[in-house]
């Protein structure tokens, strides 16, 4: 199977992949709301809420390490598992090539140099132009670390997937090249190793994606004829998996506890329809579109979650009886007002939602 830009579902292939589709999307919103969450409690104690409150409750810090520990490999399978349905066969490398640039260098070129301006404003940092650019398009900056991660696997699989005969294979592929090259690392410890590392490590995420696509769909049909009460008792396994997981595995183990929790969190959302047959159908439907306006969120919610921090800090101080009060606010606005934004925009500026990396 080959890789090309995702298109609509057309065929009868693409029919079943459109069912499947719908779970992608559900699993994609609630990993960004799992990243908005996460940046408003702070990633470490110079950010966020743990900036202010690490020393008081140290309970946000165990709720931002839990999180971290499977949300961002969830959207790199999502990724994975959507080059696989949703790709056109027999691609060309030009095709494929636009494709990317399209959908992850735009945003980058885009609003990464706005981003990086902000932030040196904020923190009251002069710049020079190279410096600017260099960093906010060619370094891990901020949270464009993602794109960069996004593109190397995208590129890394289409480069597989033209070599191996499926999925499958080029997942075994992907965790081959990490073996090997952590491997190399222990022994030489060479930086330019540990860069390609620290790619390969979220490129297996994406490929496991790949890999288990196709299956999504027969999987999907047999669990609709399982008991509720099994598929409760087997999400409450796969939860369980991921807390023992996370509080078990050693810190140096760390990027095994991300992919490991990422696959059971995947698992466990896209069982979550079945074993919940009364889900709500206003959430499901909420949590898919923002699925489908993810980008949009993710590119907008550290501005707005991060102004709503400061103002409450200056207006109400940093008592804990204002805790509850900064994440309601910061998640509730750095959730909607990306969501208000694009909504706005999206019929008024075809600029903005190519800016997006939704042109075609």
């Amino acid at each position: 199977m080959s890789v090309l830009s995702e298109r609509p579902p057309a065929t009868a292939h693409d029919q079943k992949a459109s069912t499947v589709s719908r779970k992608l999307y559900f699993v994609r919103g609630v990993a960004i709301l799992l990243v908005v969450l996460g940046h408003v409690i702070g990633r470490d104690e110079a950010f966020g809420l743990l900036k202010l409150y690490h020393n008081e409750l140290p309970l946000l810090a165990g709720v931002k390490g839990f999180i971290y520990s499977f949300h961002v490999p969830l959207l790199f399978i999502c990724s994975g598992v959507s080059m696989a349905l949703f790709s056109r066969a027999n691609s060309s490398l030009g095709q494929f090539a636009l494709s990317r640039f399209t959908r992850i260098v735009v945003p980058v070129l885009c609003w990464a140099p706005i981003a990086y301006v902000l932030r040196a404003w904020s923190n009251r940092l002069s710049f020079t132009w190279q410096e600017l650019f260099w960093t906010a398009w060619f370094e891990r900056f901020d949270i464009f670390w993602f794109f960069h991660a996004l593109l190397f696997a995208s590129c890394f699989c289409f480069v597989l997937m033209k070599v191996l005969p499926d999925g499958m294979s080029c997942f075994a592929a992907s965790l081959l090249a990490v073996l090997a090259v952590a491997g190399l690392q222990h022994w030489f410890a060479q930086p330019w190793l540990a860069e390609l590392l620290y790619y390969l490590q979220w490129n297996l995420a994406y490929a496991f994606g790949l890999g288990i696509a196709l299956y999504l769909e027969p999987v999907a049909a047999k669990l609709a004829r399982v008991p509720v009460s099994r598929l409760w008792i087997l999400g409450a396994g796969l939860a369980g998996l991921m807390l023992v997981g996370w509080l078990a595995m050693p810190g140096q183990w760390l990027a095994v506890t991300k992919f490991a929790n990422g696959c059971l969190a995947f698992a466990l959302l896209m069982l979550l329809p079945a074993s919940s047959r009364k889900l709500p159908a206003r959430f499901y439907e909420w949590c898919m579109y923002l699925g489908r306006v993810s980008m949009a969120i993710y590119l907008f919610h550290v501005y707005f979650l991060g102004g709503v921090r400061i103002l409450i800090e200056q207006l109400l101080g940093t008592t804990l009886l204002v805790l509850p009060l900064q994440l309601v606010a910061g998640f509730t606005v750095g959730l909607l007002v990306p969501v208000y934004l694009y909504e706005f925009f999206k019929p008024r500026s075809k600029l903005f939602v190519l800016s997006l990396g939704e042109g075609r």
